[in-house]
């Protein structure tokens, strides 16, 4: 039986690298990471794959979703604070929306593989 696959988004931000070594680490688990700007290059070899965009590009999730039978969904992506305040409305769509399409990617998976996928949302400092 081949190791679970763990997708983490926010991979680039303090939980999402410390997290995605713990996964690595473990060696329980194959991890897939997306993040808006690409995982630096010492970190890739802990991924099986590495995808550089917007957890609002729906497109990108799909692509992701058909490519890999998803298991855990590791949510840390998000617009911080100081950056929201600025553009209300831009943080409503990735805090919330962003959320809404990963747990509908999560939903699909669940439906694709005949069981439940954890959806494991920490919450972040931009909450």
């Amino acid at each position: 039986m081949s190791k679970p696959v763990v997708l983490i988004t926010g991979a680039n931000g303090e939980i999402g690298r410390s997290l995605l070594k713990r996964l690595h680490a473990d060696g329980r688990y194959r991890v897939v990471t997306v993040d808006l700007t690409p995982l630096p290059e010492k970190f890739r070899p802990l991924c099986l794959e590495t995808y550089a965009g917007n957890i609002m590009d729906r497109y990108l999730l799909d692509q992701i979703a058909a490519h890999h039978e998803i298991e855990v969904v590791f949510h840390l992506a998000a617009l911080l604070s100081t950056r929201g305040e600025r553009d209300p409305e831009l943080a409503h769509q990735v805090n919330v929306e962003g959320t809404l399409h990963l747990l509908r990617v999560a939903q699909n998976q669940s439906a694709r593989l005949g069981r439940a996928v954890r959806f494991i949302f920490p919450s972040s400092i931009a909450v």
